[in-house]
């Protein structure tokens, strides 16, 4: 009974040990794999970027805190994170905010990580951009990263209750809806999150040996393949920008929704962007369902499709994310500029 007792003692005490070392290097996995993809973001931006700048904004961007707020997303928390400056409700300020006039034309800006200005400085992002072409508008920045649009309308939703007014609603949206609605996801357990460091070291490597892959593109089927599929998921687009669209004018507030430039769609110059022919297919069908929305789009006079504005251009995109380097904020925004300048 003793020696049962006593070999008990030290398989749990292996185990335990076992356990801890394996938990210490998951840490470390983690702390080796922000190094690696720090260094692998500063290799592909575009020559025309400040790689001493580039890497202080990247710093300062994984020093951002977020609340995840259903059914909004994750929203940035308020605070001062260097490269950027977080108001109390999650919006991204202007470097001149506290110099704007409050009496100012007040535009509201919606969208996910492109608008948001993730990657760049105060006084290089998007918003800031627009914000010097446009000097007679007070542009507050309430963009949220990795933001579909049915979380845009919600968190919409959530400004107009908090009793926010605007004169103009600028909406940016669409390229992100047709990468989810087309991505492929590997099946994750409910119970991942809390599992034992040793099993979470042993699911690693059976995942290792299967061959899968954290992007999902390995032998994955896009799930935009099929016409029926990109057709819904061009409809259920379009749906969500009339709903924007209606829901603005409902407000007294002029609406436009504008589809940026992405590198998984028309022909943007993306030289400095590595493993881009592996996703070719997924690319290719990203495309197809882009250029649904854009025939149906068409006849929408307060939706602008600016999915061509990089091609034949100089390299505009920080990363695969589709994040806008210096030059892709600025002529994006001269873009967007231009375009409402011409309005009524």
């Amino acid at each position: 009974m003793k020696k049962i007792l006593g070999l008990t003692f030290l398989f749990g005490l292996l185990f335990l040990i076992t356990n801890g070392v394996a938990d210490i290097l998951i840490t470390l996995r983690y702390e080796l794999q922000g190094a690696v993809s720090a260094d692998n973001a500063i290799s592909q931006i575009p020559e025309t970027e400040d790689v001493a700048a580039f890497k202080e904004v990247y710093a300062d961007t994984n020093r951002i805190k977020y609340s995840d707020v259903r059914p909004i997303g994750r929203l940035p928390q308020s605070g001062d994170y260097g490269s950027y400056q977080i108001g109390l409700n999650g919006e991204r300020l202007l470097a001149n905010e506290a110099s704007l006039p409050s009496e100012g034309k007040r535009v509201l800006i919606l969208g996910s990580s492109q608008t948001f200005g993730y990657l760049s400085k105060t006084e290089d992002h998007f918003v800031a951009q627009l914000a010097a072409q446009m000097p007679e508008y007070h542009f507050q920045n309430f963009s949220v990263p990795s933001q579909l649009s049915v979380e845009t309308i919600a968190h919409w939703q959530r400004l107009v209750r908090l009793g926010y007014e605007f004169d103009k609603v600028l909406v940016f949206a669409g390229g992100l809806d047709i990468y989810s609605y087309c991505q492929f996801f590997n099946e994750v357990s409910h119970l991942s999150k809390n599992r034992l460091a040793l099993t979470h070291v042993i699911s690693k490597l059976a995942e290792n040996i299967k061959g899968f892959n954290s992007t999902g593109f390995q032998g994955a089927p896009s799930e935009c393949g099929e016409p029926k599929k990109r057709q819904a998921i061009a409809d259920n687009i379009i749906a969500n920008f009339k709903f924007m669209v209606d829901f603005g004018e409902s407000l007294g507030q002029s609406t436009y929704v504008f589809a940026l430039p992405h590198p998984y769609v028309a022909e943007p110059n993306l030289g400095n962007l590595t493993h881009g022919k592996k996703f070719e297919d997924f690319r290719r069908d990203m495309r197809l369902v882009s250029d649904e929305v854009a025939v149906k789009a068409a006849g929408l006079s307060r939706v602008a499709d600016f999915t061509h504005l990089f091609d034949d251009q100089e390299p505009m995109f920080l990363d695969w994310g589709g994040h806008f380097s210096t030059v892709g904020n600025r002529v994006t925004a001269k873009a967007v500029a231009d375009f409402l300048k011409k309005q009524p």
